[in-house]
């Protein structure tokens, strides 16, 4: 039996129609109960009552189903009103019912319940009906717990008319009153919903026009870096010099970087970050392909850090592009294989970059090398720091602020 009070699984349209229906819902699961107590207790009697509580009963199940397939309440809602209206009536004219105070206190409950569950037409008409009916049982009907209407002085029956007309007019006031600033609440909140709505709407297709509009720019930076490369290339063909030759192939692998950078903004979906790891294996690639060494070359990246944003994109490429770089053409100069091992993890509120060959980098050529003072400049605009180690091969160790 206290499973039908378990709420059915219905959509709303808002907040206030879902209040209503699980009102209404649960009004009628409990009436089902308490009708049910009820009928097992007049049972054996077979009165009036006992009729009165199986039909109250088996509308209520059927409120219930009727609210559990169909998902509304308004109807259910009516005709609990209607019913409740009705038994509150013939409880007041029941001359052997000697308190009038809980009949009072469920006009006030069906009163209050009509206006929040069905509107302001049906509140009103619920109080009017319930107000008349006091009226009339108070002015023609002798009962006797109360002292007869017509054995009130003028003064006393003016005053007590005064008093309960006064006090139905402020009953009415106030609920209605109360019923037109929920439904205008009602109205700015769906109204101010529907707004944030459709600025929501603009915004998300402001953003996705502004995100084809950078995508199709990045697409023509990388395309144009493209370009920069080819002429770079195609230049390089008239120059007899090695040392020369050396620095074109340089410069066009530094372009080579940006351009990847581009062309990775452009590929993901949130501009605001790039694939980290996928950016640094097409990189490495790119360089190992560029650079023609004769003896396979492994590359092994690690990272918790899938993305970055694309401010600190640039230096942090050609930070790895000059590393790659030092590594393929001074580190495995005397090796049958190489091997780059790449790792960056955040750590203490910082990002741990660390970066490992297994080749012995020319120290020396090193110092007076424009590839290392951009390593230290790059490392720098990167607000960090770095330690060099070569052990079992050349080894970076990077720290740098989490910011990035």
């Amino acid at each position: 039996m206290l499973n039908i009070l378990k709420l059915p699984k219905i959509n709303f349209k808002d907040f206030h129609s879902q209040s209503m229906f699980i009102l209404s819902y649960r009004i009628v699961a409990l009436t089902s109960i308490f009708f049910s107590i009820l009928s097992i207790v007049h049972f054996k009697s077979r009165s009036l009552t006992f009729w009165v509580c199986i039909t109250v009963l088996l509308l209520s199940l059927a409120g219930i189903w009727y609210m559990r397939k169909y998902g509304k309440h308004f109807i259910i809602a009516k005709v609990i009103i209607f019913i409740s209206t009705i038994l509150i009536q013939i409880n007041i004219y029941n001359l052997l019912n000697p308190d009038r105070y809980m009949d009072m206190i469920w006009i006030l409950i069906i009163v209050l319940y009509s206006f929040y569950a069905i509107g302001l037409v049906w509140g009103v008409t619920t109080l009017l009906i319930n107000f008349l009916g006091i009226l009339f049982y108070q002015f023609f009907v002798v009962s006797p717990d109360l002292k007869p209407f017509n054995t009130y002085s003028s003064a006393q029956q003016v005053d007590y008319v005064l008093t309960v007309v006064f006090g139905g007019i402020m009953i009415c006031y106030l609920l209605i009153l109360f019923y037109k600033t929920q439904n205008i609440t009602n109205l700015k909140y769906r109204a101010a919903n529907e707004k944030l709505r459709v600025n929501n709407k603009v915004m998300l297709e402001q953003n996705k026009e502004k995100s084809v509009m950078l995508k199709e720019i990045h697409h023509r930076v990388k395309n144009n870096l493209q370009v920069i490369t080819s002429l770079l290339r195609l230049q390089s063909k008239d120059i007899e010099d090695p040392e020369v030759i050396k620095q074109f192939n340089e410069a066009t692998n530094r372009v080579i970087a940006m351009s990847l950078i581009h062309e990775k903004i452009y590929q993901t979906e949130d501009l605001s970050n790039i694939d980290l790891s996928a950016y640094i294996k097409s990189l490495t690639d790119e360089l190992i392909r560029s650079y023609s060494v004769n003896i396979p070359v492994q590359t092994e990246i690690k990272a918790n850090l899938n993305f970055i944003t694309p401010d600190y994109m640039v230096p942090f490429a050609l930070l790895i592009n000059e590393l790659t770089s030092n590594s393929l053409k001074h580190g495995f100069k005397d090796k049958s294989s190489g091997e780059i091992r790449i790792s960056i993890f955040e750590d203490n509120n910082t990002i741990a970059f660390d970066y490992h060959d297994n080749g012995t980098w020319d120290i020396k050529a090193e110092k007076v090398s424009f590839g290392i003072e951009l390593i230290e400049t790059l490392t720098e605009q990167l607000e960090g720091t770095y330690t060099r180690t070569t052990e079992n091969g050349t080894k970076y160790s990077f720290v740098f602020p989490i910011n990035i």
